[in-house]
């Protein structure tokens, strides 16, 4: 239970007197229903004597306990449903918190449906367990006692049968339990894969369609339809046959207690009315030791998404504030950087690149060489595990990560649109801009003409992911959002990708001009889109090939004519 217990101490102890509360009312709703049941049998027992004018008390005594009962179990209820939602909110923000700060190296490892599975169902599971097993402490103490007493002042003899229940009922629940656990650890396996699949394929369905693989699709789909079949048969086997060898134990005990009370009564020493007020406390008294049973098989189950839980909340985390101010940065120096991904693909061998003033350089290279991991690196994504970078002579090690983040634009080839309108999205890159300078930008970037093809202009909500742009459109945000927000480096993945050759032409030219006084480095497969730069560095095979103007590189590199020479003929 210690998984339990730290997730008590986390999330729920901060709620101590609210859970205190809670439980009060509970005891309050457990004493009124227990004396139900006596006062029922005093009915019985009243009318089997004959003594009706004792009658109308007990019946108005009855009705009383019972609303009084119904009133607090709902209020109870109420009260539970509120308290759960919030605490798993709290949960769930944390996680989501989590998963924004999440170092990439290890997020990278994630699918989308591990990281929605854990966010929702995982949470959900261990918040309604945790607050179940705390509220219910109290009701199952209380009832335990409670029945214990009134069964043992009932009939002692009587008693000694249903004690012997609770052994048999018990060693039946722990045959079953940890096969729970294996089928409930499978179950969310399956859920990560299953809900990653269907991720993947909403966001792909254009092209799904386009190469005509909905068949292939479906019967994706069918394959997790039979696992989670397969699982849910076997969940429901265990589940009943655990069921059945509890109903046994039940039966066997419920007709032995009847011909046992039969036989008292006909001795005199039960009465009609004792015996159904026994039946009664008895029944609570298994309800008791059932609902333990059933926390010690849930606990199995939710113990897996506890682990869950706490293996992503126990992974490092960014850590935004801590470290240097840098300010605006005026020199990139990178020295013998060596990284490799998780699964061990070494990326760089070996890196260099001196930086020393403000100007416009490119990264060229091959597919896959890197360069869009080296601008991933700069951003503080990706921890250095061999060599050094500099920025203004401070290690980036120590660099606070907001100061660096706060100084450097980067700009990927995937445009991130949220749901808002077109001016909230260039905002993005500095919601403090005025009015002045989002329409400067967004005439440099073109959007005054886009602006004009959408019903409602600036304020057009442009729909889930940019839904109704085109790529070259959310390249021109892309573009808007880098010049808005004035930083002294620029990093520009692939951002004229999907421009026509005169708009792309213009990019380079506003480009050029930001930087004058600004670090622009620019990451292309285009050629002609980094030929005017004051630098180009050529990755290969993990380190910098060459470096140097574009005609310098053409004249002298093989490599760099081979890629520059199929770009034209392309073109051709």
């Amino acid at each position: 239970m210690g998984t339990f217990n730290r997730f008590y101490i986390l999330f729920f102890k901060k709620h101590r007197v609210f859970i205190s509360f809670l439980i009060i009312l509970i005891v309050f709703g457990v004493i009124t229903a227990n004396i139900s049941p006596y006062i029922y049998g005093k009915m019985i027992d009243v009318v089997t004597i004959g003594s009706v004018s004792d009658l109308p008390i007990c019946i108005a005594a009855y009705f009383a306990i019972t609303i009084v009962s119904m009133a607090l179990g709902m209020y109870e209820s109420y009260i539970g449903e509120m308290f759960a939602f919030k605490v798993n909110n709290e949960v769930k923000l944390a996680i989501f918190e989590k998963i924004l700060r999440l170092r990439f190296k290890k997020l990278d490892a994630l699918t989308t449906g591990e990281l929605i599975s854990r966010l929702e169902f995982d949470t959900n599971a261990i918040v309604d367990f945790c607050l179940n097993l705390v509220t219910s402490i109290a009701l199952i103490s209380f009832n335990l006692i409670v029945s214990l007493y009134f069964v043992f002042s009932i009939s002692a003899g009587l008693s000694i049968i249903a004690i012997l229940f609770i052994p048999l009922t018990a060693l039946n629940n722990i045959v079953f339990r940890s096969k729970f656990k294996v089928l409930s650890k499978q179950e969310k396996e399956l859920h990560d894969k299953y809900y990653s699949f269907v991720d993947s394929t909403f966001a792909n369905i254009k092209g799904i369609r386009s190469f005509m693989s909905e068949g292939a699709s479906r019967i994706d789909f069918l394959k997790f339809t039979d696992k989670k079949l397969s699982i849910l048969k076997r969940t429901f086997f265990l589940s009943n046959f655990m069921n059945i060898g509890s109903q046994a134990i039940l039966l066997v005990f419920t007709l032995f207690t009847i011909y046992t009370s039969a036989r008292f009564i006909i001795e005199g020493k039960l009465t009609i009315g004792n015996m159904v007020a026994f039946n009664t406390y008895v029944g609570k008294l298994f309800d008791s030791v059932s609902r333990i049973l059933a926390f010690n098989i849930q606990a199995q189950t939710v113990s897996v998404s506890a682990d869950r839980i706490f293996g992503m909340l126990d992974d490092d985390s960014e850590v935004l504030n801590a470290g240097l101010d840098l300010g605006d940065i005026r020199k990139i120096k990178i020295k013998n950087l060596k990284f490799s991904y998780f699964d061990g693909v070494e990326i760089f061998k070996g890196i260099s690149i001196d930086i020393d003033k403000p100007g416009l350089y490119s990264i060229v290279g091959r597919n896959g060489c890197g360069k869009s991991t080296l601008a991933k690196i700069l951003m503080g994504f990706y921890e250095i595990q061999s060599g050094v970078v500099y920025l203004n002579d401070k290690d980036i090690c120590e660099i606070k990560l907001l100061s660096l983040r706060d100084n450097i634009t980067y700009a990927q080839k995937e445009v991130f649109i949220i749901n808002d309108s077109l001016i909230e999205n260039v905002k993005l890159a500095n919601p403090k801009a005025d009015e002045t300078e989002v329409a400067d930008v967004c005439r440099k970037a073109e959007i005054n003409e886009l602006e004009k093809m959408l019903i409602n202009g600036l304020k057009t909500k442009l729909g889930e992911d940019g839904n109704l742009l085109s790529s070259g459109q959310k390249q021109k945000i892309n573009i808007a959002r880098a010049l808005l927000k004035h930083s002294s480096v620029l990093l520009l993945d692939e951002i004229t990708s999907d421009l026509d050759g005169k708009f792309e032409k213009k990019v380079m030219d506003l480009l050029s001009e930001v930087a004058k006084n600004s670090i622009v480095i620019f990451i292309s497969h285009k050629l002609s889109s980094v030929e005017k730069s004051d630098c180009i560095f050529l990755i290969d095979n993990g380190e910098i090939q060459d470096f140097g103007k574009h005609l310098e590189l053409l004249s002298r590199n093989v490599l760099y004519k081979e890629l520059f020479e199929k770009e034209a003929i392309e073109k051709m």
